[in-house]
């Protein structure tokens, strides 16, 4: 009967642990999204990709959208 219930512990203990990593990925994703929902910042000297809008660095020829800088 004791190991019985020590499973169970184990078993929520297990619960717990994976729950609180749950949350933890849940707030990076959440972070992320504010980060690409915020308006950005002018950056000197970029150029503004015309299919996503994102602003690039201008040593950078390709936007990570995969559109040619033109």
């Amino acid at each position: 009967m004791a190991s019985a219930i020590a499973f169970i512990l184990f078993g929520i203990s297990e619960a717990l642990e994976r729950t609180h990593g749950m949350e933890k990925i849940v707030d990076d994703l959440q972070w992320k999204v504010n980060k690409m929902t915020e308006k950005d910042e002018p950056i000197p000297n970029a150029w503004k990709c015309p299919s996503c809008g994102k602003q690039n660095p201008n040593y950078v020829g390709t936007c990570s959208c995969g559109q040619g800088k033109e």
